[in-house]
């Protein structure tokens, strides 16, 4: 099939957040299955988002500009964000696509707003819980398939729009985040934001002041975002910061646990069960998703647990081989479980593509 991908937000090289790798793993999968692929993405540079506004106006909104090319091994149009609804639409003329795949309900009101009319089936991939506009109508139905990357992603769609949604997991190409820990020694925080828990992170590093602490960018944050946490940490010396990279193994060889104490509802937790692939255990709150991704494969504390409970269970596990041990085990467990696998990840979204000519439950 010819599946044309479009996102609203920066594709690989230029992001690394769990979503986008999700997508981009996703699209190598298909296309080593015999599916054509190819996606719509945003501009990194800021130059070219003036350029490619520029031109547009010039044009009497007729000149649309995208930056082509085939690095991540499918090629990539990456134009403006701002003319998202736009590209979508001339790129389903120009492609002629079997289908149309979105990565945000969102995106459905843009397109809406642009008049589009799809003339192939709509998916929507939906990584996302909080609908910005409170609405509990979908465009597009009939037809319309949401596919959601965990049972909690689901079921937040279907009490909201009261749509069924298909859930297909991400797909994590384990054997790339398996490695060897010989001495890890890091406690790991990747995404240093405060939605993902870096004020209590920090505060735990300030009671644990023996205890190393990796911070691992998941994006490239901005200068002065980065500027800002540079200053927190400048006097703690027992934190790192690292930049974004697509390389993780460098830093699960280094970690010892993984923390995830979102203070937000998170749809799914990527990069737990990249870690765990390597028998790291995972600490993490109850938001969202988490609990059913980590399994029995960490520990798992209530959003609201003070940053007290968090250091005696952190301190706890460190030191207590046994547990560590027994933990680690569970974690490289949890990654066997059948919906993890990315064969029968693929096997479920080529069932998704097989069923687009039946009507979609739920969606009438």
């Amino acid at each position: 099939m010819k599946l044309l991908f479009a996102t609203d937000r920066l594709h690989p090289p230029d992001d690394f957040s769990g979503s986008v790798q999700s997508t981009h793993a996703l699209m190598l999968g298909l296309l080593e299955r015999g599916h054509q692929c190819e996606i719509l993405a945003s501009l990194p540079a800021a130059w070219k988002h003036a350029l490619a506004t520029g031109l547009f106006r010039l044009s009497g909104r007729r000149v649309i500009c995208e930056w082509p090319d085939t690095a991540n091994g499918y090629r990539v149009r990456r134009g403006s964000e701002w003319r998202f609804a736009e590209r979508v639409v001339r790129g389903a003329r120009r492609y002629s696509p079997d289908a149309v795949i979105l990565d945000s309900i969102r995106q459905l009101r843009f397109l809406e707003a642009a008049s589009f009319s799809p003339p192939c089936p709509l998916i929507v991939v939906n990584h996302d819980v909080r609908f910005a506009d409170g609405s509990r109508e979908l465009p597009f139905k009939p037809g319309l398939r949401i596919v959601a990357n965990s049972p909690y992603t689901a079921a937040v769609a279907s009490r909201h729009f009261g749509v069924d949604a298909t859930v297909v997991p991400p797909v994590v190409q384990l054997d790339r985040y398996r490695t060897e820990r010989p001495s890890p020694s890091s406690v790991t925080l990747v995404s240093p934001n405060p939605q993902k828990g870096l004020d209590l992170v920090l505060e735990l590093a300030s009671r644990l002041p023996r205890t190393p602490f990796l911070l691992v960018e998941g994006w490239p944050m901005e200068r002065r975002e980065r500027r800002a946490l540079q200053q927190r940490i400048r006097l703690l010396h027992n934190v790192t910061l690292r930049p974004s990279s697509r390389e993780m193994l460098p830093v699960f060889r280094e970690t010892r646990v993984l923390l995830a104490p979102s203070r937000i509802p998170e749809t799914f937790g990527r990069v737990i069960i990249e870690a765990q692939v390597s028998g790291i255990p995972v600490m993490t709150s109850d938001a969202g998703a988490l609990p059913w991704v980590v399994g029995d494969g960490g520990i798992v504390l209530p959003m609201d647990t003070g940053v007290s409970e968090w250091a005696r269970q952190l301190e706890d596990l460190l030191r207590d081989p046994a547990r560590y041990g027994d933990l680690s085990r569970k974690a490289l467990e949890n990654t066997r479980r059948t919906e993890f696998q990315p064969d029968e990840v693929l096997a479920r979204w080529e069932r998704v593509l097989r069923d687009l000519g039946t009507p979609a439950d739920g969606a009438a």
